[in-house]
């Protein structure tokens, strides 16, 4: 991604933007540290983000990062996509843009949450058809061979959904 980006910028076809990238703790699913940080359906990993990593990476690469939700984009993919969308899902004040690579969107939060017992399967399942409209725009790749699906066609679905639109 970072090779991209850099030809992008140098090609002038994107501004000089910042892209940080995060490890995850490991594991999978239920009771693993990677559930823990990216699966929980709240605002604790974006506000881990803004209050320790955003602050570091200003400090270490002397960047200052724009605070104005328009100017800012996560992104991730498998559990990395369900939590940048949760990320903005539960702080749209610090994110509108969200970039999601074969998102998981499934139950893999731990610990139980009772406000969201399906994990990220709420979003589509509870809380985007029960919601007011959020000012995110979100795009989404999907592709079938995730996870060597044997299907024998290709198809490649991008979605790109503004949640301030009726989602009807």
């Amino acid at each position: 991604m970072f090779i991209v980006l850099d030809n992008l910028i140098a090609q002038r076809r994107i501004p000089p933007i910042v892209a940080i990238s995060i490890g995850n703790g490991s594991g999978d699913a239920q009771g693993s540290e990677r559930g823990l940080e990216y699966d929980t359906m709240s605002g604790l990993y974006a506000d881990f983000v803004e209050k320790e990593v955003l602050p570091l990476a200003e400090k270490q690469g002397n960047v200052r990062l724009t605070k104005d939700p328009n100017g800012r984009a996560d992104h991730g993919g498998s559990s990395g996509g369900s939590c940048a969308l949760i990320m903005a899902w539960y702080r749209p004040d610090l994110y509108h843009r969200v970039l999601t690579f074969s998102g998981t969107y499934v139950n893999q939060q731990w610990p139980y949450n009772a406000h969201t017992p399906h994990g990220a399967w709420e979003f589509h399942e509870h809380l985007i058809p029960n919601s007011p409209a959020k000012p995110l725009r979100i795009w989404m790749e999907v592709g079938d061979k995730d996870n060597f699906n044997p299907t024998p066609w290709t198809t490649i679905c991008m979605i790109g959904l503004s949640l301030t639109e009726n989602m009807g």
